[in-house]
C-alpha cells in the first residue's frame, strides 16, 4: 500500500517508464486497490510493451479476479510464452484454467510452477488442490500441507497440538490424533 504513492508520482512525471503500470498494478492488487484501474494499468503496459512476462502474469490475474475467463486464459497463456520461466506466470495460468475446468492443462501449469519454485508454499497449496480433485490423494494430501503458509485464509493459523506431527511411523502403543478439516478429516 506505501507503494501506491510513489508510483503514481512517477507515473505522473515519466509515464513511458517499462514495467512502471504493472509494478503500480501489483501494488494496488496487494492493499486491495480498484479492480478495474488495476486491468486499465494493465492492459496500457501491454499495448506498450506486448512482451512484457510480468504485465501479462499479472493481467492473467486481474482478469480472473475480474471472472472475465477468457481473457484470463488468453492473458496467461500469452504470459507463460513471454515469461516461461516465470512460476507465477505458470501458477496464474494454472488457477485460470483450473477456473476453466481444463483440468490436465491447470495440472501441468502448476506442476510447471512448482518445479520453476520447489519452496513455494502458495503454489505448492494452488498444485495440491488440482491433485485432490483428480484424485491423485498421496501427492496432493503431501503438498496439501502446504496451506497453512501458502493460503491467505490459513496462513498462521495452523493448529497447535502438544505432541508431534505424525509423519508415517508405527503407531504400536501410541495415539493419534486425527485433525477434521474441510469435510476431509
Amino acid at each position: 500500500g506505501e507503494a501506491v504513492a510513489p508510483y503514481r508520482r512517477a507515473l505522473a512525471l515519466e509515464p513511458t517508464l517499462p514495467s512502471l503500470r504493472s509494478n503500480l498494478a501489483g501494488a494496488l492488487s496487494l492493499s486491495n486497490g480498484d479492480l478495474r484501474e488495476q486491468t486499465a494499468l494493465l492492459e496500457q503496459a501491454v499495448l506498450a510493451h506486448p512482451d512484457d512476462g510480468n504485465a501479462w502474469t499479472n493481467l492473467a490475474n486481474a482478469y480472473r479476479q475480474n471472472l472475465d475467463l477468457s481473457r484470463s486464459l488468453e492473458a496467461g497463456e500469452r504470459a507463460v510464452q513471454c515469461a516461461p520461466s516465470s512460476a507465477l506466470a505458470h501458477n496464474n495460468y494454472a488457477l485460470a484454467l483450473r477456473e476453466a475446468q481444463r483440468w490436465d492443462a491447470a495440472l501441468q501449469a502448476a506442476e510447471t510452477a512448482c518445479t520453476l519454485a520447489p519452496d513455494h508454499a502458495g503454489m505448492r497449496s494452488n498444485l495440491s488442490m488440482l491433485q485432490l480433485m483428480r484424485g491423485d490423494y498421496a501427492n496432493g494430501w503431501l503438498s496439501h500441507e502446504a496451506r497453512w503458509s501458502g493460503s491467505s485464509e490459513l496462513r498462521g493459523n495452523r493448529p497447535t497440538f502438544p505432541a508431534p506431527t505424525w509423519k508415517g511411523e508405527p503407531l504400536a502403543g501410541k495415539t493419534l490424533l486425527v485433525w477434521g478439516e474441510q469435510g476431509m478429516g
